[in-house]
């Protein structure tokens, strides 16, 4: 499930199921699921996290690369729009 693969930090693996597929699969069918929207959001919030971690670490490039990941599928989320200004500005 969803849940099992964000529980385990499978959010977006490329080479896997992850979370987010999963998630994005159910708001596709129903979009107003209102617990795959909350999970979206926790992802999306967990993705942030490690993006600015990344880049307190020196890590600009995988900061970035996670900022965009947010991005691409909660395009709208605040906090990643304000990283992404931020890091670019860099």
């Amino acid at each position: 499930s969803a849940q099992q693969l964000m529980d385990q930090g499978i959010l977006i693996d490329t080479q896997a199921i992850n979370a987010v597929d999963l998630l994005i699969e159910v708001l596709t069918a129903d979009p107003t699921n209102e617990r795959a929207l909350a999970m979206i959001y926790d992802c999306a919030m967990q993705l942030v996290e490690q993006a600015r971690r990344a880049n307190i670490a020196g890590d600009e490039f995988l900061a970035r690369n996670l900022t965009e990941e947010v991005l691409a599928f909660h395009p709208t989320l605040p906090e990643a729009l304000e990283l992404r200004t931020q890091l670019w500005s860099q």
